[in-house]
């Protein structure tokens, strides 16, 4: 793209965008005024089992660079559950090309706060996961979800947009239903 960048310090930037997931799969900057939910199988991808929200389109082209979290409010039918958030690059020409993923479980969805990386508005962006031992939550109850998605340093081209994806995984037996309260990445 014939455009450096300084990459002397990690982060790159100490600015980093929110978006917010919205009516009808669009992702937008700003939090609209009405609720959203989302159900989905705890399914392989497909039909049922995966959420799609694509983000505003990018006309001068943009970079992404450094660490990306992704934060949900979700519950179960069960007492555990899964969201895969997967980010894609859409080019005007309609192409998708796969950039990061992360992954929560729900029973493993404890943060460390001292380790874990906020903007000066508080909000995540790189959450550091406990992993020490499954913490089950009553089914049905709604609890947020704070994960990192892998960071990535990629050039966005003009007319270009990001993509999200938030499928979940085939549980061992029967189909839960998880759903999705309200999100921000």
């Amino acid at each position: 793209s014939n455009n450096w960048i300084s990459t002397s310090a990690y982060p790159v930037s100490t600015s980093y965008k929110q978006y917010f997931l919205g009516a009808n799969g669009h992702m937008t900057r700003h939090v609209s005024g009405a609720a959203g939910m989302e159900t989905m199988n705890w399914a392989q991808p497909g039909p049922g089992s995966q959420v799609q929200f694509d983000g505003p389109v990018i006309k001068k082209g943009a970079t992404l660079a450094g660490p990306m979290s992704a934060s949900f409010y979700a519950s179960s039918t069960t007492k555990n559950l899964e969201l895969i958030a997967s980010v894609a690059l859409v080019d005007a020409q309609g192409t998708v090309t796969p950039v990061a993923s992360g992954t929560v479980l729900g029973s493993l969805a404890t943060n460390i706060p001292s380790r874990s990386w906020v903007d000066k508005k508080g909000v995540p962006v790189k959450p550091y996961g406990e992993y020490v031992a499954d913490n089950y939550l009553p089914a049905g109850s709604v609890n947020k979800y704070d994960f990192v998605i892998s960071p990535k340093f990629v050039a966005i081209p003009a007319g270009s947009k990001l993509r999200l994806t938030v499928t979940t995984q085939t549980p061992t037996q029967g189909s839960p239903r998880e759903t999705l309260h309200g999100s921000q990445v």
